[in-house]
């Protein structure tokens, strides 16, 4: 744990729980994999960090806050550079 934030899931971690669901499950049907994570003010890292998480498996990235952590100009700035591209 970092500055009140769980340590973030590696591509690793989450190629190691996609392949996981993928074993344990009776439907070969899509499912989705979502990752909670947090972007910085670096747009080239978010959008790095994303592409290695979508290559090992998840499909969605939920950004989150701690207002307790975070003061409100940094969620702001977070806010106004929008998600990362993939």
């Amino acid at each position: 744990m970092k500055d009140g934030f769980v340590d973030p899931l590696t591509p690793q971690d989450v190629a190691a729980i996609s392949s996981y669901i993928q074993e344990h499950r009776e439907s070969d049907k899509p499912f989705n994999l979502s990752v909670g994570a947090n972007t910085t003010n670096d747009k080239e890292q978010d959008e790095d960090r994303a592409s290695a998480l979508e290559e090992a498996g998840a499909n969605w990235w939920v950004d989150g806050t701690l207002p307790a952590v975070e003061d409100l100009e940094t969620l702001r700035k977070r806010i106004q550079a929008g998600p990362p591209s993939v």
